[in-house]
């Protein structure tokens, strides 16, 4: 795979968080009660892209390589859709606390789905690394957003 492509999948992955942080920035706006939940879940979204970034110069020198397989354009790509979708349809629509934590849930569960975390004996150590911190987050944020979700509909 080419620098370029290691460079546009390391770029789509900053995009992808940082479209998940406006999401839940839009979140807190909506639900002031949850304001705080939703800003933590905006800032941690930001750290996350900010990892990324900080591997570019390895993408860019082709010293780091993504496994194309696990981390495709197109996945990556369908998932700022359905982001970016999710905040059009946030600041357009008046949605339930419940909807937007189901919707915050399918979020993070789509990419863990999608097995793009998983890592392979083969992979650079570096990216195992980050793909490993990228899954921890992803699973301690759902489980937040579950236990937040299990709350609101009592």
């Amino acid at each position: 795979m080419s620098e370029n492509i290691q460079i546009t999948i390391a770029g789509l992955l900053v995009k992808n968080e940082e479209a998940v942080s406006e999401l839940y920035k839009i979140m807190a706006r909506k639900f002031p009660f949850k304001r705080e939940f939703f800003m933590a879940l905006s800032q941690e979204e930001l750290i996350h892209a900010s990892w990324i970034s900080n591997f570019y110069p390895e993408f860019e020198n082709g010293s780091l390589k993504f496994n194309q397989d696990k981390l495709s354009q197109e996945i990556i790509q369908k998932h700022i859709d359905k982001v970016e979708a999710a905040v059009r349809e946030f600041k357009a629509k008046k949605l339930s606390l419940v909807d937007a934590l189901s919707v915050a849930l399918d979020i993070e569960m789509t990419l863990a789905e999608a097995n793009f975390f998983e890592i392979k004996q083969s992979d650079p150590q570096t990216i195992q690394g980050l793909l490993q911190s990228l899954k921890d987050a992803f699973i301690l944020h759902s489980s937040r957003i579950k236990e937040e979700l299990e709350e609101a509909v009592k």
